[in-house]
């Protein structure tokens, strides 16, 4: 369970945004691609569609902030997608990065106190998504084009 204190912060600082989620969703894959251009061939030439996806799990983890349990059958599901779409365990520290600095540039107010808790909040999806990851059986990554 994440610390009270932080629950409040990650739902405040989505208030407090700047833009739709939609946007903030754009701009995290933009930083994501900008840092790490590996991970573009990942993804779909257009990423609306994946910044809507994205934009609605963000919605869903700050509405069960408060019990992260509600979606952990959902996010495991997402690490065995991620790992066959050829995820790697070190790629989520990337990924976290991008959104943190998305969520400062997006977010009016934005403090070290946000970022301890966003930090908290992605550390446990992250973990859940590897250990959903991690219960696959043993098959084929993906193979870059």
């Amino acid at each position: 369970m994440l610390d009270p204190a932080h629950q409040d912060l990650i739902r405040s600082s989505f208030q407090r945004l700047r833009c739709r989620p939609e946007a903030l969703a754009l701009d995290f894959y933009g930083i994501l691609f900008r840092d790490q251009p590996s991970l573009r061939r990942l993804f779909p030439t257009d990423m609306d569609a994946q910044a809507a996806k994205l934009s609605k799990m963000l919605v869903r983890l700050v509405r069960s902030v408060d019990d992260l349990s509600r979606m952990e059958a959902q996010l495991r599901d997402l690490g065995r997608y991620h790992v066959r779409r050829g995820t790697e365990d070190g790629q989520y520290a990337m990924v976290g990065a991008a959104l943190l600095e998305a969520l400062e540039r997006q977010t009016r107010g934005w403090t070290d106190d946000h970022r301890a808790a966003w930090t908290e909040v992605f550390r446990a999806v992250a973990a859940t998504m590897i250990a959903g990851a991690r219960d696959m059986p043993a098959m084929p990554r993906a193979r870059s084009a």
